[in-house]
């Protein structure tokens, strides 16, 4: 089906991908390439939308989600038959993206983010007048968290695959408790290309959206 030199690059792409599926390489070298790109491409990514990337919106755990195959076949031409998942890295998002960005307080845990929450909800800020659940409605606000998987890199560091997972959601407070009012959000994978040293994005796919 294929000839020898296609067999060859193959299977070398394979093993390369082999390598990040299953865990961090046994060399070394291999390991901080891996690294390296990452904080280069995560830099990219947070300086696209500085904006947004405010206090407190990225999350510390990276996102286990499993990039279609037929998005790796479409942009780095692997014959691939199953899903591809991010690979078993040793690293956390603050290793990665501190260090590229300087996104020092944009990464925080989920008990981190609930007492920022809770904070922003102490002091009266709803003027509208309304009630949730027969209580008066004090304060509100909306927050927003996004989360990364770990970049899957092609064999040439060229082309990298992050899946992100976006949500947003209302919370509210009575006189009694505090509520999660409605949300929403979205998974999504991006591609980049590296052009003349640089990531570059090039394209997305959206996999899921909910409420």
């Amino acid at each position: 089906m294929f000839g020898p030199a296609r067999r060859a690059k193959y299977i070398a792409m394979a093993l390369a991908i082999g390598a990040l599926v299953c865990g961090p390489a046994s060399s070394k070298e291999n390991l901080d390439r891996s690294d390296r790109e990452a904080i280069s491409l995560f830099e990219h990514i947070i300086s696209t939308e500085k904006d947004f990337y405010k206090s407190c919106t990225i999350s510390d755990k990276w996102l286990d989600y499993s990039v279609f195959a037929e998005n790796v076949r479409t942009y780095i031409k692997y014959p691939l038959r199953g899903d591809l998942s991010p690979p078993n890295h040793m690293t956390v998002p603050k290793d990665i993206i501190r260090q590229g960005a300087g996104a020092d307080t944009v990464i925080c845990s989920e008990p981190e983010r609930a007492a920022r929450t809770d904070a922003a909800l102490i002091a009266p800020s709803h003027s509208g007048g309304g009630t949730f659940r027969g209580q008066k409605i004090l304060a509100s606000i909306m927050t927003a968290q996004r989360e990364f998987s770990y970049p899957i890199f092609d064999v040439d560091y060229r082309t990298a695959f992050v899946v992100r997972e976006n949500s947003r959601d209302n919370w509210i407070k009575t006189e009694n408790n505090k509520y999660r009012r409605f949300g929403d959000g979205e998974i999504v994978v991006f591609i980049y290309r590296k052009k003349n040293r640089k990531w570059k994005y090039i394209s997305y796919d959206v996999y899921a959206t909910y409420h």
